[in-house]
């Protein structure tokens, strides 16, 4: 998956033949570009009023169903780096039991990177219902997702496919 054409060309214009500099070159120039058109999504009263939930909340859990739930599993651990206490639920049948444990102020990490994937709506959903507050962390203000949200984070709209391979 990623390769187009038969001529091994990534997603991302990596072709089979670039060496490893180049390669190394490719990838972190994708990363400051993907950094930049992040930080010309920010609102900043939006992270100010973030930022303070976050330090009021006694609790704080993270899901994301898929390659999300690595950003969520990250996100937990970040948190707790700095003294935040912060679950991570590896399954929306787990977060979806466990949502009992968040408390009013208690804050719920949903991220999708679509805002389209139907367990992360079931968890944002469910969380609403019940008047807890979720940031959601998407790449579109519209999705289903971010209608859930309290918070809505925006990520730049494209996917990087990296694949890893071997020179001869």
């Amino acid at each position: 998956a990623g390769s187009s054409g038969g001529k091994g060309l990534i997603e991302f214009g990596v072709v089979k033949d670039y060496t490893r500099d180049s390669m190394v070159a490719k990838i972190a120039n994708s990363s400051a570009e993907t950094i930049r058109l992040t930080a010309g999504r920010i609102d900043a009263q939006v992270i100010k009023e973030l930022v303070d939930a976050i330090w009021d909340a006694n609790l704080l859990a993270s899901f994301g169903a898929g390659p999300s739930g690595l950003v969520a599993s990250d996100l937990r651990l970040k948190f707790n780096r700095i003294g935040k206490p912060c679950l991570f639920w590896p399954d929306s049948h787990t977060a979806l039991n466990s949502m009992a444990t968040l408390n009013e102020g208690d804050l719920l990490f949903v991220i999708s990177h679509s805002g389209e994937t139907s367990e992360s709506i079931a968890v944002a959903t469910e969380l609403q219902a019940r008047g807890g507050k979720n940031p959601v962390s998407t790449n579109e203000y519209r999705c289903p997702l971010a209608k859930t949200a309290a918070f809505t984070s925006l990520t730049p709209s494209w996917r990087t496919i990296v694949s890893t391979w071997t020179p001869s």
